[in-house]
């Protein structure tokens, strides 16, 4: 009985963080205590749906919250909550090396190999930054399907043409949850390694911004 209950709570764990949602926003809370505002700007998830997310998270004893003025701060609540996150994409490592797929040169492209095919080649480049943040300035002919609109979007992208997506920079985790959410659709896309902060070539800014 005890070891079926023991069961029991651990499908409930995997079904928590079996949404790539959740698990981006418990990456960036595993970084610092961050408000609902600051986690729905980093992820570029719209705030209603960060909330809902992060009640999720809250009910399933993944985090905790104190209030701070106006503001409600989330943080990781006590245990291995980030041994946890850790061991999760240490598997996610090893099962794509396992396939050959999880090598950088597999999945990453370099600013100098994108702007080789800037030149060449025909495929759809995807900024995956919230909106604000695209407005702002963005990598000359990329289109804006921030990461939560990706899962809803990834049917309507082109077949016949390769898919590069990018974030802010080459520490942001947006990119690469993009590619998980494409690659469970049955998508293949490379991201761009360096992202936004570091692209060396010809940016826009949407009209009057």
């Amino acid at each position: 009985m005890n070891d079926l209950m023991l069961l029991g709570r651990m499908s409930t764990v995997a079904a928590t963080l079996g949404n790539a949602s959740r698990l981006l926003l418990l990456q960036l809370i595993a970084a610092g205590e961050k408000s609902v505002e600051t986690l729905s700007e980093l992820s570029g998830i719209p705030v209603a749906s960060t909330s809902q997310q992060l009640q999720v998270l809250k009910k399933s004893d993944m985090v905790v919250t104190r209030r701070e003025g106006k503001y409600v701060l989330y943080r990781l609540q006590n245990g291995p909550i980030r041994e946890l996150i850790d061991a999760l994409e240490r598997f996610a490592v090893f099962r794509g090396l396992k396939r050959g797929q999880g090598a950088e040169t597999d999945e990453g492209i370099s600013p100098a190999e994108l702007q080789k095919k800037l030149k060449k080649s025909k495929f759809v480049l995807i900024d995956v930054r919230s909106r604000n943040e695209y407005d702002k300035g963005h990598i000359a002919g990329a289109v804006c399907i921030p990461f939560e609109e990706l899962k809803k979007q990834a049917g309507k992208l082109p077949q016949d043409r390769e898919l590069i997506v990018y974030c802010r920079g080459p520490n942001c985790v947006l990119s690469v949850n993009a590619l998980a959410v494409l690659s469970s659709r049955g998508i293949s896309a490379l991201r761009l390694t360096s992202g936004f902060s570091e692209w060396p070539g010809e940016r826009s800014a949407a009209r009057g911004h």
